[in-house]
């Protein structure tokens, strides 16, 4: 790798996906979606300066290694979290339906909007342990 590029790689990287993220999102696709579409860009990015110009020739990956951490990326952190996601809620919801519970009060909507999502974030990521 040029020894300047390791100061601009990452940035320019970076700045097309969010780039990338405003285009998508302005052309009127959903703010889910357009946060896919960036970061798939930005993951095929790196992966494609890894191969051209890795930090390291010896750290340049073999296909093998980039086939399979694609493959753990797409099923751990994209299909394993929906399906789990998926299948607690709708187990929760029969039990406490079941149970003759209703949630309708569950999540404290007087909070402050960033105390919520300081929450969610935590709930979220504590369930993914």
């Amino acid at each position: 790798m040029p020894a300047h590029a390791k100061y601009w790689v990452w940035p320019v990287v970076i700045a097309g996906a969010l780039g990338l993220y405003g285009v998508v999102t302005s052309s009127g696709v959903a703010p889910q979606l357009a946060a896919y579409v960036a970061v798939i860009a930005g993951a095929v990015a790196v992966t494609a300066l890894e191969f051209v110009l890795p930090y390291r020739p010896a750290w340049r990956p073999a296909r093998a290694e980039v086939e399979s951490d694609f493959a753990y990326m797409v099923l751990v952190q994209g299909v394993l979290p929906v399906l789990l996601a998926f299948t607690v809620v709708a187990a929760l919801s029969r039990y406490l339906t079941e149970a003759g519970i209703a949630l309708t009060h569950f999540w404290p909507h007087h909070w402050p909007v960033p105390f919520q999502a300081v929450t969610m974030l935590l709930i979220a990521d504590l369930l993914r342990y």
